[in-house]
Order: C-alpha cells, then structure tokens, then sequence
C-alpha cells in the first residue's frame, strides 16, 4: 500500500463522515420544520 492510497483512503472517509454529518443535519432540519408545521396547523 503506498502513500498516495492511504492519502485516498483517509480522503474518502473523511467525504463520507461529511456527506452522513450533513445528512444528519439537514434530517434534524427536516424534523423541526415538519413540528413547528404541525403545531401551527393545530
């Protein structure tokens, strides 16, 4: 294994904690606007 692919490897765990952090994210957004929805709509 050289340098280059130990580089691409931690690139690429590094994308994909970002792009599931992100997801997180934007779901917790999601969830709080669909609640403040629902409450108003009372």
């Amino acid at each position: 294994m050289t340098k280059d692919d130990t580089v691409k490897l931690l690139i690429e765990q590094i994308s994909v904690n970002l792009i599931t952090l992100n997801a997180g994210f934007y779901s917790a957004d999601v969830l709080n606007f669909i609640s403040k929805f629902k409450l108003q709509s009372q």
